[in-house]
């Protein structure tokens, strides 16, 4: 996979503090990173444009599924053969990249899972337990954290 193919989406709301920072370690991997920012209050889209990126804007919050497909689809009409999705908030090392890619060139979508759990409020805990499980029962597929937001896929997935 070529850098020229992947595309960084980073789903932001009021990130002001660290869009910088993501930016600047994803840059690393690509030159097409995508920030998305859903509806922010404070000066996350500018502070984004300062880097260069491409920076869609929501004029309200919209939530993060509607700025994943905002990006996503951004990102497959520009051309992307293969998307990776960030937090913008900095939870998610984008130093991991590489590794997302190699997980990649053997499938067509990539999950990342948190380490510390332990962190997790026991309700959050209780219902990403039952959506893996869901999705195991659905899908024969053994997910170890369904609703972390740092995923790789294809375009065509």
């Amino acid at each position: 996979m070529t850098a020229a193919t992947l595309f960084i989406i980073i789903p932001a709301h009021n990130e002001e503090s660290k869009i910088q920072d993501v930016i600047r370690q994803a840059q690393e991997y690509s030159q097409n990173i995508i920030v998305v920012d859903d509806g922010s209050r404070d000066s996350t889209a500018a502070k984004a444009k300062e880097l260069r990126v491409i920076v869609l804007r929501h004029n309200v919050n919209l939530g993060k599924g509607a700025a994943l497909r905002t990006g996503c689809d951004y990102a497959i009409q520009s051309g992307a053969d293969n998307l990776i999705v960030l937090d913008g908030d900095g939870q998610h090392d984008p130093q991991e990249i590489p590794r997302f890619l190699e997980a990649l060139s053997q499938g067509e979508i990539v999950f990342g899972y948190r380490r510390k759990p332990e962190s997790m409020p026991f309700v959050l805990k209780l219902g990403n337990w039952c959506i893996n499980n869901i999705f195991y029962l659905l899908f024969r597929i053994n997910i170890k954290d369904s609703q972390c937001g740092y995923r790789a896929f294809t375009a065509e997935a």
